[in-house]
């Protein structure tokens, strides 16, 4: 009878715990370079548990590309990346710390206005977009929308920066 009444007063706290764990929906992870500035990401690690993908880009920054989409899940807390610069022929690293923030302005995105058909994006999905600048600094925001060309009403949030640090290739992760 005491096991029993122990094991139900322990399931209901881990509810009610499971309960107030906030995660988000559906969000699309994107990647930015300033324009020309040739990148290979190799790494995008969320708080050493989940990965985003990497690859090759070239253009634009505060822009998502490279997307793919994330459900249900919590919001970041630190973002790990490793990549290539090719015009200085370099590898960067930087673990960026995320803003608490981030759960609120993810779910609390306002709508926006595409300009050449008048639609409105009443429920936008959330951006996280992870930008690898020229000097090796990252800049994480959180948008309403992939890219600022032909949209009204864009919001972009920086929710963390960092400054990486030069590494050699085959560094393993510190």
């Amino acid at each position: 009878m005491v096991q029993g009444l122990k094991l139900l007063i322990l399931s209901t706290l881990l509810l009610s715990l499971m309960g107030c764990m906030k995660t988000i929906d559906y969000m699309v992870i994107g990647k930015s370079t300033p324009r020309d500035n040739k990148v290979h990401v190799g790494v995008i690690e969320f708080d050493g548990k989940w990965s985003g993908m990497g690859g090759i880009l070239t253009c634009c920054w505060t822009w998502a590309g490279g997307l793919h989409g994330i459900y249900d899940t919590p919001p970041p807390k630190s973002v790990y990346v490793k990549w290539y610069d090719y015009e200085p022929k370099r590898y960067f690293e930087a673990t960026v710390a995320l803003s608490d923030e981030l759960y609120e302005l993810a779910t609390n995105l306002p709508t926006f206005e595409v300009i050449h058909n008048k639609r409105v994006e009443e429920h936008p999905d959330p951006y996280l977009i992870i930008g690898f600048g020229e000097n090796g600094e990252v800049v994480v925001w959180i948008s309403n929308s992939a890219r600022d060309g032909h949209i009204k009403g864009r919001v972009l949030h920086e929710v963390g920066r960092a400054q990486a640090k030069l590494v050699e290739k085959e560094t393993p992760r510190s």
